[in-house]
């Protein structure tokens, strides 16, 4: 579950910039919180959003192994 909340966060993350318009923008956004609830989940963190989350810093590729998992 871990993997693809990194992975979904990756894709939002790597899309803001390339976004066309501001609903583009707000739904790259709204995927981004999203991943970030999956991990404060999967850490126990409950339902509070971190910031934190938003920057991990990985890349798009990581999602690359999913598929095999």
């Amino acid at each position: 579950m871990i993997n693809f909340a990194i992975c979904i966060q990756s894709i939002a993350q790597a899309g803001l910039p390339y976004g066309r318009d501001v609903y583009d923008k707000e739904r790259y956004e709204e995927l981004r919180n999203i991943a970030a609830e999956m991990i404060c989940i999967q850490y126990g963190k409950g339902s509070q959003r971190r910031n934190g989350f938003h920057c991990i810093g990985r890349k798009t590729d990581c999602c690359s192994g999913l598929a095999k998992a």
